[in-house]
């Protein structure tokens, strides 16, 4: 990225599933140890499925945003309030492409999600690092987060760890 990009962040709408399906398959085939979900299951949704996930995540309760470099997609991130707990918010899918990495794109997508967490009065923001990931996990601690529990595979079955991570908001 050269000095005069920019870097914009925009919450998905509905009508943007494309951009949001063209993002969370290449985040899903390119790092596949990030994400607790598998391109393999993802890549046969209908594109149906897809719009239904832009549509969901233009309610009050999530915040599903894209980072742009002068109008590229560089990245994605979904931040959730869930219903049984409004206090608590959830970081879920971030992901920047490796193009834009280590340029301030991922800063500006956590941010954002901060904010919206604190707009919505939660007290918390938790999410989820891979054991090892050092630029994701200098990434959060940046922004306060802390470790909180034991390590735990990703998946079922896997011999890949993950740690949870708490940023307390209030």
């Amino acid at each position: 990225m050269n000095s005069a990009a920019t870097i914009q962040i925009h919450r998905f709408t509905p009508e943007e599933w494309r951009i949001y399906k063209q993002l969370r398959l290449s985040a899903l085939k390119e790092d596949p140890d990030a994400f607790g979900s598998r391109w393999e299951k993802w890549v046969l949704e209908p594109d149906s499925w897809w719009e239904s996930q832009t549509l969901r995540a233009h309610d009050t309760l999530q915040n599903l945003i894209r980072a742009e470099v002068n109008n590229a997609p560089a990245g994605l991130a979904c931040g959730v309030i869930e219903e049984e707990d409004l206090h608590k918010a959830h970081v879920y899918q971030f992901w920047v492409d490796p193009c834009y990495r280590s340029q301030g794109v991922g800063k500006r997508m956590l941010d954002e999600i901060i904010s919206w967490a604190r707009q919505k009065n939660a007290d918390s923001l938790e999410l989820h690092v891979t054991c090892g990931d050092r630029p994701a996990a200098r990434l959060y601690a940046r922004a306060g987060f802390r470790v909180t529990g034991e390590p735990e595979p990703i998946r079922e079955g896997s011999i890949i760890l993950e740690q949870t991570m708490e940023l307390r908001l209030s």
